[in-house]
């Protein structure tokens, strides 16, 4: 949409991200991850059964790479010249090594796909100084080193599942599970929890961040939580 009148730019179908029955389990939840490939724009998105590039400006293909499962919910993510997405329902999570002039499929440009049987992922999580960060659905939080996909860590916190996805701010990684409880992180290798803070309400959202200020949304209230 053109931001300043509302007005349809582009407009496009994407058939093999569709199902093709209702009862069928195939779809993607996510949302497209806009980034800077060197000189160019790319709008990415984590579709079932792959990734695809598309130019922003145009809403055509640039690449795609393929290796996801039928259910993406989680948001694509980047780090330099490297592209990250995971599947939901214990499908695959790829990285992708994405050239200035990537076009067409790069699916052999895939530097890993994940080789065990993965958890549930519905929240997306973030990736910064080579590792990847994600607080799965079961509540397992995960550190995993970009360049070849291992897990550094794995470790349970808090109480309950999570839908919620991560945020960094300042240095520190924050994340709400469904129970209410804000857990808080140390984006390093060496596994660190800094705080628990509850709310004791149900909420299956992610935290919003402005002027200082944090915004969750849980079953029964809106907080907001400053100084």
């Amino acid at each position: 949409l053109d931001r300043k009148t509302g007005r349809t730019k582009w407009r496009r179908e994407l058939p093999d991200g569709q199902a093709r029955e209702p009862k069928q389990f195939f779809g993607a939840w996510g949302t497209p991850l806009l980034r800077k490939n060197q000189d160019r724009d790319e709008l990415i998105i984590g579709l079932p059964k792959h990734v695809l590039a598309i130019n922003p400006s145009t809403g055509k293909n640039l690449w795609t790479c393929q290796g996801l499962g039928p259910l993406v919910y989680t948001n694509p993510l980047a780090s330099g010249d490297k592209v990250f997405a995971m599947s939901g329902y214990h499908g695959a999570a790829i990285g992708i090594r994405v050239p200035a002039d990537a076009s067409g499929d790069i699916t052999a440009n895939r530097l890993w796909t994940s080789s065990r049987k993965p958890p549930q992922r519905i929240g997306s999580g973030i990736a910064v100084d080579g590792h990847i960060y994600i607080l799965n659905e079961p509540g397992i939080a995960t550190c995993i080193r970009m360049d070849t996909g291992e897990p550094v860590w794995k470790e349970r916190i808090g109480k309950g599942n999570s839908w919620g996805s991560m945020s960094l701010i300042g240095n520190h990684i924050y994340v709400t599970n469904t129970q209410g409880q804000t857990l808080v992180l140390a984006p390093t290798p060496r596994f660190k929890l800094i705080a628990t803070n509850p709310l004791g309400e149900i909420t299956r959202g992610s935290p919003a961040f402005a002027n200082g200020q944090v915004f969750i949304r849980t079953y029964e209230h809106l907080w907001c939580i400053g100084e």
